[in-house]
């Protein structure tokens, strides 16, 4: 239920940057959707351990209606480049990078948090044993960094395991939002300087060119 403030938005901004996109041009609905993703992102980094729904239901909000707006606005963007004969393979290319964007970006953001975890679990384990020398480990070796390895210690064990483990953790999961709201910043600067912008007279003019000659827009 509480992912609701991310899915909602996630539904009526698709539909409203479609229509806006339509409107005024793809150009600044994305990068309106990449700033509100890079701060939804980073309001997600602010979070402290315990809070509740109220300090975190925004940041979900504003990341699911910047993915929308960046997502939707992109695809019109490339439906709007391309003559009507071609608007399949335009839609399938659209969709095999989007796919390609998903898997890279739950790699990435895996492989960060998989570093955080193996740079300060051994340390925060030792220092753990230090203050604990009778803290068991399972089959007698040491966890390492794989923390599924918990759930075969004793409930004691596990407890204070856990409350060791647990800065690590977040320290992986807040390096994996940085990175991606950096990385939306990103986009939203490189559409910005690259992607045409639309006049009202409905032609379309170089974001870096302004007095290049203009097109017809499609």
């Amino acid at each position: 239920m509480r992912f609701l403030a991310l899915t909602v938005p996630i539904m009526v901004a698709s539909f409203a940057a479609s229509v806006l996109a339509a409107r005024v041009g793809p150009r600044w609905p994305i990068v309106l959707g990449s700033l509100c993703s890079a701060l939804g992102l980073y309001g997600l980094v602010l979070l402290d351990p315990g809070e509740g729904f109220a300090a975190c239901w925004w940041s979900l909000a504003l990341l699911g209606a910047g993915v929308s707006l960046t997502g939707a606005s992109a695809t019109v963007a490339l439906l709007e480049s391309v003559g009507g004969a071609q608007f399949g393979m335009a839609g399938g290319i659209s969709n095999t990078f989007r796919q390609l964007g998903a898997v890279f970006g739950v790699a990435l953001s895996g492989s960060l948090l998989q570093r955080a975890l193996n740079d300060g679990l051994p340390g925060a384990l030792a220092r753990l044993r230090s203050a604990a020398p009778g803290l068991p480990a399972p089959d007698g070796k040491p966890l390492g960094a794989d923390i599924a390895r918990l759930a075969e210690l004793p409930a004691r064990a596990r407890l204070a395991v856990r409350d060791a483990v647990r800065p690590v953790f977040l320290d992986g999961l807040h390096r994996s939002a940085v990175v991606a709201a950096a990385g939306s910043l990103l986009g939203g600067l490189l559409t910005l300087l690259i992607l045409r912008s639309r006049t009202r007279s409905g032609r379309v003019l170089a974001a870096d060119a302004p007095d290049a000659p203009v097109a017809e827009a499609r």
